[in-house]
């Protein structure tokens, strides 16, 4: 009589939350290492083999790798198989197993990882996105406000110059005020409506209520492929 295999689900689970792929083959009494190893004719290792693999690569995009291994399997042991060669079909199998736990363990390790650095990311974005506080950048924009209003009033106190001097002299006040405008003019991004009392006109064209487009402030890693890992069903 075969040893049942354990059903999908009551297979153990890591911490992460992922298949605890270590366990689920290496248990001594229900892993599936040990429901091969205790198949007594090579029928019945065919048998049970196939269904460990079958148990396993369950998703649509197993089915290739499942053909490959069902064809290996039948030219491994065929139906006409001696009992004597069933040590040697044991040991061929457990090493075709042990490749598999190998390749689940390092893939649920890495979506794992990619997991955990999606959720860094996300984190990361939320403390960046945090609008200024709306009071703190009313009393920013006033007190600009009344410090331009206080140069205006200090330049009105010379007006016993001559006309060619006040010429001059309001030439060099626009040119400090259109520097002022370029330089330091306070943008306020606290709730994207309507025009502050002035804004920035220099090369990097800030806008009021324009947010920064997506990406640009990313990190600059390399973009890879997805590596398919989707789901923690998948693992």
């Amino acid at each position: 009589m075969m040893v049942p295999i354990v059903k999908k689900s009551e297979w153990p689970s890591s911490s992460e939350g992922t298949t605890d792929w270590q366990a689920l083959f290496e248990d001594q009494e229900t892993g599936l290492l040990a429901v091969v190893s205790a198949s007594k004719t090579p029928a019945q290792l065919k048998q049970q083999t196939d269904a460990v693999i079958r148990a396993i690569f369950t998703r649509e995009r197993d089915l290739q790798v499942l053909g490959k291994l069902t064809v290996f399997l039948e030219k491994l042991i065929p139906e006409d198989a001696s009992q004597e060669r069933l040590p040697v079909l044991k040991a061929t199998v457990r090493q075709l197993l042990v490749k598999i736990k190998e390749n689940r363990i390092e893939r649920a390790a890495a979506f794992v990882k990619k997991k955990n650095k999606k959720s860094r990311r996300k984190k990361s974005n939320g403390k960046n996105n945090r609008r200024p506080n709306i009071i703190i950048g009313f009393f920013r924009r006033n007190a600009d406000a009344l410090i331009f209003l206080f140069s205006l009033l200090s330049r009105g106190t010379s007006a016993d110059l001559s006309d060619n001097q006040g010429k001059v002299s309001n030439q060099k006040d626009e040119a400090g005020e259109e520097s002022f405008f370029q330089q330091e003019a306070y943008v306020h991004h606290s709730d994207g409506d309507g025009d502050t009392q002035w804004q920035d006109s220099d090369m990097h064209d800030m806008k009021e209520g324009v947010a920064a487009k997506p990406g640009i402030f990313d990190d600059l890693e390399e973009k890879k492929p997805d590596d398919k890992y989707e789901s923690w069903d998948d693992y």
